[in-house]
């Protein structure tokens, strides 16, 4: 079996560009799925979201000009951790984050 090495860093600044990674979506040493990439509105400005998902499991992230907000959730451990919660409270903190000038 061949060994690669996953450069997440690198990884997270393609999604948060709106690209799709050649090598997958990797975060915590786990693949996920991107399923979603559109753009949203905050505060008036233009904010780009990401929506990726492995079994129960997912990651929602906004991208502001300045900053990257990621959210994550795992079904198996609490019911009420999944998409809809999780991207409430990334788009919460992302809108907190744009009024405070980020």
């Amino acid at each position: 079996e061949k060994s690669e090495t996953i450069d997440e860093s690198a990884i997270m600044k393609e999604v948060a560009e709106g690209k799709r990674p050649a090598k997958g979506f990797w975060v915590a040493g786990e693949k996920y799925t991107i399923t979603r990439q559109e753009e949203d509105e905050v505060e008036g400005k233009a904010v780009k979201v990401t929506i990726a998902g492995r079994p129960k499991k997912g990651i929602v992230i906004y991208t502001t000009e300045a900053s990257i907000v990621m959210g994550m959730f795992d079904e198996a451990k609490v019911a009420t951790q999944n998409i809809g919660n999780c991207r409430k409270v990334v788009a919460a903190f992302t809108e907190y984050l744009v009024q405070a000038g980020y």
